[in-house]
């Protein structure tokens, strides 16, 4: 960049984890064709796990829950399959509430319902996050973030 015939970097942004939660999950949310939800982030210190989200299909809202204390010791790449973890449960809310009222009666099966629900959302994240993390990247750097790698890190065995 250049301003009045002298070079001039551009300007580097720093970033918090919990901005970075929330402008992955306006970046992520029109991808996943959720724009037209009314999604609400919340952090917390008030919760035992690192997030979770409460989804009503029926009226396109949804509220996610962020540990504030858990957030800070992600990495970048953490935090936006995280993001997209949780707006994944947007989709499957309405099987998994029904597979849980069909096992109300059963703890054992509203366990399995619970974590089958979890299996899937995490199967989800894991295909799309390749394919969503290039297009977090760019629009991060278009915002002026560009220290920031939300790529997996490979483990070599």
């Amino acid at each position: 960049m250049t301003l009045r015939g002298r070079s001039v970097k551009k300007r580097q942004h720093r970033i918090t984890k919990r901005r970075l939660y929330i402008l992955v999950t306006n970046i992520i949310a029109p991808i996943l064709n959720l724009s037209n939800w009314n999604i609400r982030v919340k952090f917390t210190r008030q919760m035992k796990n690192l997030a979770d989200c409460e989804a009503s299909p029926e009226y396109k809202s949804a509220k996610i829950r962020v540990n504030l204390e858990s957030i800070k010791e992600l990495s970048y790449h953490e935090v936006v399959a995280t993001a997209l973890h949780e707006l994944l449960h947007c989709h499957s809310w309405s099987l998994m509430t029904w597979a849980e009222q069909l096992s109300r009666t059963d703890k054992d099966k509203l366990e399995i319902c619970r974590r089958m629900g979890e299996d899937l959302t995490t199967e989800l994240e894991q295909v799309l996050f390749p394919l969503i993390s290039p297009i977090v990247h760019n629009e991060l750097r278009e915002l002026g973030y560009v220290n920031i790698d939300v790529a997996p890190k490979l483990q070599i065995d």
